[in-house]
């Protein structure tokens, strides 16, 4: 295998999570908070509300992730970095922000 490989499948596949990510946002956004987990639908205040927070923090999500396969190109471990924080990052602004539209 050659090495350039190496460096290109784990760019390739942060994209592709990041495009994953990205379709799950917008369907979010679009109403479909069902695939949120730990969703009830008996304890949401204003749910056009928590799809767009939720819909918008997970397509950020997606393009930090996309951006992070980039930069993995040209350097693995900071593209691996970036992924990770920005993955830690919005994953607990979605989830802490998200309270403020439960019960």
């Amino acid at each position: 295998m050659s090495p350039t490989l190496y460096l290109l499948l784990p760019a390739a596949i942060f994209v592709a999570i990041g495009a994953l990510i990205i379709s799950l946002g917008r369907s979010v956004r679009n109403g479909n908070l069902e695939i949120l987990s730990g969703y009830d639908a008996d304890k949401i205040i204003n749910k056009p509300g928590l799809a767009t927070w939720a819909g918008s923090n997970l397509t950020q999500l997606g393009y930090w992730q996309m951006v992070a396969g980039l930069l993995a190109t040209v350097n693995l471990p900071a593209g691996g970095g970036l992924f990770f924080l920005a993955t830690v990052a919005l994953v607990g602004r979605t989830v802490f922000g998200s309270f403020r539209f439960y019960r």
